[in-house]
């Protein structure tokens, strides 16, 4: 499986950082009640229609951000789609914005993303929107909200509840085959956040799964995971529905999803969120004393490979990845300039790793690895410098694995390409 390190960044709920572990157990019994649309944000095995054979019709090949410039007609391939992608492509007229202006241009994208929700076609909304991105690369990080937000809407006007069932099921495949990885995967986890909220059942989850998993694996197994808490709201019911997820790599990419999600809606209450650059490490190093407790309590029936733990010691990464990533959009992407910090927030992570023993630590630094090539902007020289700042005994494990990564992910962007 080709794992891939596309995080997420919603918010929606503000809770108090005290007591995360009693609110993750608690917070809920079952399937908690949906929002009101636009918040923030049995099974058949009948066979996936023909939607999910579509990607070279949709614009569906894999990309990642590697800061370079690509060719948006490559995604953008239907009409509806390119003239999707010109309008979209107006917020930012510019090749490049400064870090400060695409902030204020932002906006405008994601005003026009959801205005689109009511009416596009699912599939040309997101190949429209992946092609703005591919052609400027520094719109990845800022438009994940209008992803959200935007499949929220389409999900909630596609999926015809009142519909015969198996017209239901057929809306959920073609939906859920044609999203793509675009915006850090914004779409993907609106789409699955909403069928959460909707209080889809096991058979929903697992008709979106099928046809989600055949083209971005990573990405919706993660995606499910975020789907899961906001489902059940809690955690023995969230983890129960990642055992849908048919391998144990996908099982452990989905409790990290719940992870995530359990901390995006306590973002808001932390000041580098906003990009403070000078936030004091103990910050986030309280968040991982908290993710630590949180792991603690973690179910202990779960069948993972590494035990029960394994996905939420795998989840814990994210909470250094967004520090770090806001120290380097801050910096303008010059990794050099931001090395110094990014090399004291790997202080604190790897002793945070190492704090859930030898078996966690592994699946901790193991998560991390992939992250890493994303903070080190595809360059195998930064993948050193950063791996070299991990802990003696972890620098080689480092080096292969996230070298290795680095090569795949950059082999599929020359495929596509």
């Amino acid at each position: 499986m080709k794992r891939r390190t596309l995080i997420a960044a919603g918010i929606v709920l503000v809770v108090s950082l005290i007591g995360v572990s009693n609110y993750a157990l608690n917070r809920g019994d079952g399937l908690g009640a949906p929002p009101a649309a636009g918040d923030e944000t049995e099974a058949t095995g009948a066979p996936a229609d023909a939607s999910v054979d579509a990607m070279s019709e949709t614009g569906l090949v894999p990309w990642i951000d590697t800061g370079k410039t690509g060719d948006p007609y490559q995604f953008a391939t239907t009409e509806g789609a390119i003239a999707i992608y010109k309008y979209l492509r107006e917020c930012y007229p510019e090749d490049k914005s400064s870090a400060k202006d695409i902030w204020t241009q932002t906006p405008c994208f994601n005003e026009r993303v959801l205005e689109l929700a009511a009416s596009a076609e699912p599939a040309d909304l997101f190949a429209g929107a992946k092609a703005v991105v591919v052609e400027r690369p520094d719109v990845f990080a800022v438009c994940h909200d209008a992803g959200h937000k935007g499949a929220d809407a389409l999900l909630r006007r596609y999926w015809n509840r009142g519909a015969p069932l198996a017209e239901q099921q057929a809306q959920l495949r073609e939906i859920f085959s044609v999203v793509n990885d675009t915006c850090m995967s914004g779409f993907i986890h609106g789409l699955f956040d909403t069928l959460g909220y909707l209080e889809a059942g096991m058979a929903e989850f697992e008709i979106a799964l099928q046809a989600c998993l055949r083209v971005l694996e990573f990405d919706c197994s993660d995606g499910m995971g975020h789907a899961a808490w906001e489902a059940t709201l809690n955690l023995p019911a969230a983890t129960k529905l990642c055992t849908l997820l048919p391998t144990n790599e996908g099982r452990v990419i989905c409790d990290g999803g719940i992870v995530m999600r359990i901390y995006q809606h306590l973002e808001k209450t932390d000041p580098w969120y906003y990009g403070s650059v000078d936030t004091p490490g103990f910050v986030v190093k309280d968040w991982m004393t908290k993710v630590s407790s949180l792991c603690d309590t973690w179910p202990d029936d779960l069948p993972r490979e590494r035990g029960s733990k394994e996905g939420c010691w795998a989840g814990a990464p994210y909470l250094y990845f967004k520090p770090l990533y806001s120290e380097l959009s801050l910096r303008g992407n010059d990794f050099q300039v931001a090395r110094v910090k990014l090399i004291e927030y790997l202080g604190h992570m790897a002793a945070s790793c190492e704090s859930f023993g030898s078996v966690g630590a592994e699946a901790c630094y193991e998560a991390w690895d992939q992250y890493l090539v994303r903070i080190a902007l595809y360059e195998t020289e930064n993948v050193k410098v950063l791996c070299e700042g991990l802990p003696k005994g972890r620098v080689s494990k480092c080096l292969t694995r996230s070298l290795a990564y680095l090569e795949d992910e950059l082999g599929r962007n020359q495929a596509a390409g």
